[in-house]
């Protein structure tokens, strides 16, 4: 059938049920919505952390931390600048300060370096060069914290730490084209030894990062460890991402049981929602099949259909999504926040919009073919005279297969849900269950039913009878 035919055939169509089919769209791009903001809102909290890192560790492959908020001795960067094995060791300075300006206030990590961190060639003022700082000291602010103090470049502010408190200056506003994503992390850098007389840490340092010579990785992290002792700690550079993405486990795991249960409550709704245009699209494939078209071209008019709907379903879900995503990131995890620098920088992969466009698709070409595949392939003469033997054991197979999934959640549930993956295989058995057993219910609820009110002879209890004994539409999808 020609392309053309097939495009007048649904616009006709869609005069006559234009309320169903947005019923449709709007139970297809709910689902996508749901899924694809669980998914960004993840992926962003996570990579929040890994950017800021990666930028301020740039090459290095080692560091060593202090195990408290007081830092250490300055006077180890020496010694770690002078092992064999060592290219490049800076010291960082990293303290969790308050930023109060004319329009309010903003908790930030203090970022204290120094001239030798450029060489790391970190994403951390790359792209900033001395001749952008003013000759006098003060701090490099991003410019969404900038905007919500009400600061802008050399403005002062009250920069708090501790129980103390003192007047700065804001000697740059950092953009994107400066520090690229991490311009929505938390925190405002500074010349290391103002950030010490900020903090009230005199010749103390949170951290030194350390860029080995090659093959040397080894030599030199036994040597940081003999220097270490038993009162630092030695980790790889971007061991700070490690600990925050085991700290996160649980938001990340929650998530990810949230997405599925959004794609699976949206396949639902649209599966549902579709099935209010079963009647209309099923006096079509009878029309199509009495002018001669065979059961192929019957299919290329549905899959039309399908592909109407999960386009239209798919692109609004994603622009709902996108709103919803920034909702949800809004509110991070308390418990993160407080540790960790967390970042409000949205983070939407590609890998996140095809799995929510494919889900909708999805869900759109099921809820089109799946309620009329027997209209599509098999002739009403075949239907009449289907057995009432396939019918029982159908309905058989049915409660045997609901049963079964209904033990299996059962079981789960009995041993524990330890992962997300466990939860998940749980909550889709016990949807599967469902599915299964509510048509075999239903069918022996209105059975009893029948019996119950054959005493009574009543004519409208058995109009209701007969009516749900019919071939409805939901009993023939």
């Amino acid at each position: 059938m020609r392309l053309g035919t097939i495009f007048y055939l649904y616009r006709v169509r869609l005069r006559a049920r234009l309320v169903q089919e947005l019923l449709a769209v709007a139970g297809i791009a709910v689902g996508v919505a749901l899924l694809f903001a669980s998914q960004v809102a993840n992926n962003s909290l996570s990579s929040s952390v890994s950017h800021l890192a990666s930028g301020l560790v740039g090459k290095s492959r080692l560091q060593v931390t202090a195990r408290d908020p007081l830092g250490f001795d300055q006077r180890l960067l020496g010694r770690v600048q002078g092992l064999p094995g060592v290219l490049t060791a800076v010291p960082v300075l990293q303290r969790s300060v308050n930023l109060i300006g004319p329009r309010g206030s903003a908790s930030v990590d203090l970022i204290g370096v120094n001239a030798m961190f450029a060489s790391l060639e970190g994403k951390l003022l790359q792209h900033v060069s001395s001749g952008q700082l003013p000759r006098r000291e003060g701090l490099a602010v991003p410019s969404p914290i900038a905007r919500q103090i009400g600061v802008t470049a050399l403005q002062s502010l009250k920069l708090q730490a501790g129980d103390r408190s003192t007047r700065i200056d804001v000697a740059l506003v950092l953009q994107t084209s400066d520090i690229g994503e991490l311009v929505d992390s938390p925190i405002v850098v500074a010349p290391l030894s103002m950030s010490q007389r900020l903090t009230a840490m005199p010749n103390r340092i949170s951290r030194i990062v350390v860029e080995p010579r090659p093959g040397a990785d080894d030599k030199v992290r036994r040597e940081l460890v003999a220097l270490a002792g038993a009162h630092l700690n030695i980790t790889p550079a971007l061991f700070d991402a490690t600990i925050f993405r085991q700290a996160e486990s649980p938001t990340s795991q929650s998530t990810e049981l949230f997405s599925a249960i959004s794609a699976l409550v949206g396949f639902m709704f649209a599966f549902n929602a579709m099935l209010l245009t079963v009647p209309q699209r099923r006096n079509l494939i009878s029309d199509l099949r009495l002018d001669g078209y065979p059961p192929l071209e019957i299919v290329e008019v549905m899959l039309f259909d399908a592909l109407v709907l999960g386009i239209v379903g798919s692109t609004v879900g994603l622009l709902l999504g996108d709103l919803l995503s920034g909702g949800l990131l809004q509110a991070n995890p308390g418990y993160l926040s407080f540790a960790f620098p967390v970042g409000s920088a949205r983070v939407v992969s590609w890998q996140s919009v095809a799995l929510a466009y494919c889900g909708g698709l999805l869900a759109a070409f099921a809820g089109v073919t799946i309620p009329l595949r027997r209209d599509i392939f098999i002739r009403e003469s075949s239907a009449v005279h289907r057995s009432k033997g396939s019918s029982h054991s159908m309905i058989l197979w049915s409660l045997v297969a609901g049963l079964g999934a209904l033990v299996l959640t059962s079981l789960i549930l009995l041993d524990g849900v330890t992962t997300v993956g466990v939860g998940i295989v749980a909550f889709a058995c016990l949807v599967i269950a469902m599915l299964l057993l509510l048509p075999v219910v239903l069918r022996l609820t209105v059975k009893l039913f029948d019996i119950a009110q054959r005493p009574v002879m009543g004519v409208s209890p058995r109009i209701a009878v007969i009516e749900l004994q019919s071939s409805s539409t939901r009993a023939r999808s």
